[in-house]
């Protein structure tokens, strides 16, 4: 039924490269690893860097027993994903860079007025505990970020790995 569906779609002129992949995938499901080949090759024309369409193409190489094939498409796969970690990587450090400057920012601002109100402030007690609070909510963002770089670097370095062995 999958691999009729997406050949109506290529029938009615849907020739993106989400149908061959998918019919790629269809192929490969019924054990057609040849036309499994063929679709995800087409769908790799159309578009390139499509990561998961190269990864699948090495899987039904391997399929084939053409390993050296397959593992070419696999270092495409690694090469690709080196790329893409980068560049999240460096758009993470951006962002996370961006908020603390902002909390930072955000905490001066917050110290000044509630040392210009706490001069004036009838209850400076409640205004100090106030500003504590205030204080206490932005070391926990700036705690809560400082996990989530944390764990993008580990997956950064869990990819890295991976590439390794695939190089190997």
């Amino acid at each position: 039924p999958a691999i009729t569906f997406y050949l109506k779609a290529l029938d009615a002129g849907d020739g993106s490269p989400e149908i061959w992949f998918g019919l790629g995938n269809a192929y490969d499901l019924d054990g057609q690893h040849e036309q499994a080949e063929q679709a995800y090759r087409r769908a790799l024309a159309a578009s390139p860097g499509m990561v998961e369409a190269h990864n699948n193409l090495g899987n039904a190489l391997g399929c084939l027993g053409r390993h050296r094939e397959a593992i070419e498409c696999y270092r495409q796969v690694a090469q690709r994903w080196e790329r893409l970690r980068q560049a999240a990587f460096e758009r993470t450090v951006q962002e996370l860079t961006e908020t603390v400057r902002q909390q930072v920012q955000s905490a001066r601002k917050v110290a000044q007025r509630a040392a210009a109100e706490s001069l004036a402030a009838a209850n400076p007690v409640a205004e100090a505990a106030s500003i504590r609070e205030t204080l206490d909510r932005i070391v926990r963002a700036t705690s809560r970020l400082k996990g989530e770089f944390v764990a993008l670097e580990q997956a950064a370095a869990d990819v890295a790995d991976l590439i390794h062995r695939v190089r190997e």
